[in-house]
């Protein structure tokens, strides 16, 4: 609740012959990154039980700050999308947890991230 997202993950695939008989194709690796939230991100002991990451942990300890995992995943949304395709986002835990993170991030009143332009909104 008050460490915002520790994990950005993605991936992409395309429905090609969406109309007569769609398939779905994967089209790029995975995007996983941990984001070190800031020195006074409180961590909430019930959601460390969940995902078993702390303060302490070195995915955590290793990882980049948001501005740079954000940076990190609008280069991966770009780079594996044609010029005229676009996405649409599906999000884990959806509404309950990611949904409102990334909007805080991206969609919030004095937010400095932005979602890729390759991702409807």
């Amino acid at each position: 609740e008050y460490c915002g997202i520790i994990q950005v993950s993605a991936q992409l695939f395309c429905i090609n012959n969406f109309h007569a008989n769609p398939k779905v194709e994967h089209i790029s690796n995975k995007f996983n990154k941990y984001v070190r939230p800031p020195n006074s991100a409180i961590w909430d002991q019930n959601t460390t039980a969940v995902h078993h990451l702390s303060s302490t942990s070195p995915q955590i300890l290793s990882a980049d700050p948001i501005n740079q995992a954000w940076s990190d995943f609008n280069n991966f949304i770009n780079s594996n999308l044609h010029h005229e395709e676009k996405c649409i986002m599906i999000a884990y835990n959806g509404e309950a947890c990611n949904l409102r993170w990334l909007w805080k991030l991206t969609q919030a009143p004095n937010s400095t991230l932005s979602m890729p332009t390759k991702i409807y909104k």
